[in-house]
């Protein structure tokens, strides 16, 4: 039974070293418990707090907001600094470490607010109706709650991309030069002055009237306080 056992418990032994060296057993997932500051544009440093990122960043470990990698600049076990990533959508998102493929909780969330850019209408003008194309920045991948609005009146949309939307310029404005805003998670871009050149009428010349409908005759020859012109 001995010469049995001592194989046995060799083989253990090695098994339990080689885990333990490995960190199978050792292994924990990391946890975030704040991040500092909560909210910014891509390119903010973010302090994140937490425990078992790791001494060093290794191969593998990860930072991502809103499922994209950022870029680190310190990394400790309690403590990492990230670089908010070009390319994530205003609102917001979680943060996730993973390291050895062990991702942390993902209920802290930061807030990107990227400013949002209209840099062209097109066409420049024109009345209502009309399909206006907005280029820029920042307007987000699909429409949500977002908005369009041409002077104090929302637009529709026919298509939304993160740099282009084209809104239809809507009815019951009057001819006058109006501001668009594109409203995004309730943060409004810069203003763009767009011509509506609806035609209107900017004074009546009646020069003679009949009411036969009413009177019975013509009542520019029968009426006799009638001031026409």
């Amino acid at each position: 039974m001995r010469s049995i056992r001592r194989p046995l418990l060799s083989a253990f032994s090695a098994l339990f070293f080689v885990v333990l060296t490995s960190g199978w057993m050792l292994a924990a997932a990391p946890s975030i418990t704040s991040i500092s500051p909560t909210s910014g544009p891509s390119g903010t440093s973010v302090i994140i707090t937490g425990t078992n990122f790791g001494n060093t960043k290794g191969t593998g470990s990860t930072v991502t907001f809103g499922g994209v990698v950022a870029s680190t600049t310190a990394w400790g076990n309690k403590s990492i600094t990230a670089v908010v990533p070009t390319g994530v959508s205003n609102g917001a998102v979680s943060v996730v470490v993973t390291v050895g493929g062990l991702a942390s909780n993902s209920n802290i969330t930061f807030t990107v607010a990227n400013p949002i850019t209209i840099q062209t209408l097109t066409p420049p003008s024109g009345p209502s109706g009309t399909s206006v194309t907005i280029a820029g920045s920042n307007f987000g991948s699909t429409k949500g709650t977002s908005t369009v609005k041409f002077g104090t009146i929302v637009a529709s949309t026919t298509s939304w991309s993160n740099t282009s939307i084209v809104a239809v310029v809507p009815n019951g404005i009057v001819a006058s030069t109006v501001g668009v805003v594109v409203t995004v998670n309730n943060t409004a871009s810069n203003t763009v002055n767009f011509p509506v050149t609806n035609p209107f009428i900017a004074s009546i010349s009646v020069n003679s009237v009949r009411f036969s409908a009413v009177f019975g005759h013509d009542c520019v020859s029968h009426c006799p306080n009638w001031r026409g012109s």
